[in-house]
């Protein structure tokens, strides 16, 4: 299965686990993902694994991930461990991303009910020396505030 960037934007989701969660046969946590109901899944951003390797249970790094540069995810079902490795019996999720020529990044906000505040921001510049690309982070911070009463 591929979904597009017109298909991720169409989910209206905040982020990568929310629009795994609405592909059938796909659950993501904060830290983990699962493909028809094995966790033993490889997930790849723009050809690197995204997977702590420190973890026996297969964590996946989605801070990693910048939902808004996503172009392309491709979930593959099954063993793909001739071509992607160790791990991978349930599925090899394959993360594109658009690329960037120097400098890129932005900041979002979002406000929601009962006081929930969301805000991203995100900081990316490409290196081409020897060969490597040195990539940034996705912070995100949320916060439930207590209502102010009147008075």
């Amino acid at each position: 299965m591929v979904l597009t960037r017109e298909d991720i934007e169409k989910t209206k989701a905040l982020s990568i686990q929310e629009v795994l969660n609405q592909v059938s046969g796909v659950k993501a946590s904060a830290s983990s993902v699962s493909l028809w109901g094995s966790s033993k899944v490889k997930v790849f951003l723009d050809g690197r694994s995204i997977n702590d390797p420190t973890s026996r249970h297969g964590a996946v790094k989605w801070d990693l991930v910048p939902l808004k540069n996503v172009v392309q995810i491709k979930i593959c079902k099954g063993t793909g461990s001739a071509e992607f490795g160790d791990d991978t019996s349930g599925g090899v999720i394959i993360i594109s991303t658009k690329k960037i020529s120097s400098l890129y990044g932005y900041v979002e906000g979002y406000l929601g009910n009962l006081d929930t505040k969301s805000t991203e921001a995100y900081l990316e510049k490409r290196l081409i020396t020897s060969g490597f690309l040195s990539q940034g982070t996705t912070t995100r911070l949320t916060a439930t505030l207590p209502r102010q009463e009147p008075g």
